[in-house]
């Protein structure tokens, strides 16, 4: 998985596992999956930014 997604979002040794178990046996941590894509960053290697969510135009 460290190929393929951020450092962020990988969960380090030191990390405790947060409040997600499942994700945390997956060695991911949900909250900074989460966090960057509302930021528009990526979470994926060589992935681009987009907009980020609370920058997009509202729609009626």
């Amino acid at each position: 998985m460290s190929d393929l997604l951020v450092p962020e979002v990988l969960l380090a040794d030191i990390d405790g596992p947060g409040d997600d178990f499942h994700l945390a046996e997956a060695g991911l941590r949900y909250e900074r999956m989460i966090d960057r894509m509302v930021q528009g960053l990526p979470v994926i290697r060589g992935g681009r930014t987009v907009t980020p969510l609370g920058e997009l135009p509202l729609k009626h």
